[in-house]
């Protein structure tokens, strides 16, 4: 078995990380009822699903599904927003200690809070998604350039 180089194990820990997150993003579609997809196709929607759910991270046809879906879940958020709220928020540490600050924090109705999990959900699997295959056109490219 070779060792693998630096950059070879950031590309395998970003797939393993997509792949995961895709899965997980999958399961918790799997779970919602009624998924705001405007309007494409429930059968995009369930393709795409199952594709993520066995890993299936990169495929190009996804990324259509995906933009509409966030683009439902945020709009759908907004409809279930029902006000804000003050809350704490550890904003950093200095010589005296912990620095705190009052922050404003939407409040949603239930339907809403389920909606805002998907959404921060796709969120975090779009960017580790993208950053995988930025990482690995970029291994391609430089395997190219050194021959």
């Amino acid at each position: 078995m070779t060792p693998q180089k630096p950059n070879d194990f950031r590309v395998h820990a970003l797939a393993i990380l997509a792949v995961r997150r895709g899965r997980e993003l999958g399961e918790q579609l799997a779970a919602m009822c009624n998924v705001p997809t405007g309007d494409l196709p429930r059968t995009s929607l369930a393709a795409t699903r199952r594709r993520l759910e066995v890993g299936q991270v990169t495929d190009g046809r996804d990324l259509v599904v995906l933009e509409a879906l966030q683009t439902g879940l945020a709009e759908r958020m907004s409809l279930e927003l029902i006000g804000s709220k003050m809350e704490p928020q550890l904003v950093g540490h200095d010589e005296d200690g912990e620095i705190w600050a009052s922050v404003e924090v939407p409040v949603y109705s239930d339907l809403g809070q389920e909606t805002r999990s998907a959404y921060e959900r796709l969120e975090r699997f779009l960017e580790v998604r993208k950053e995988l295959i930025d990482h690995a056109n970029a291994e391609r490219l430089a395997r190219q350039l050194l021959r």
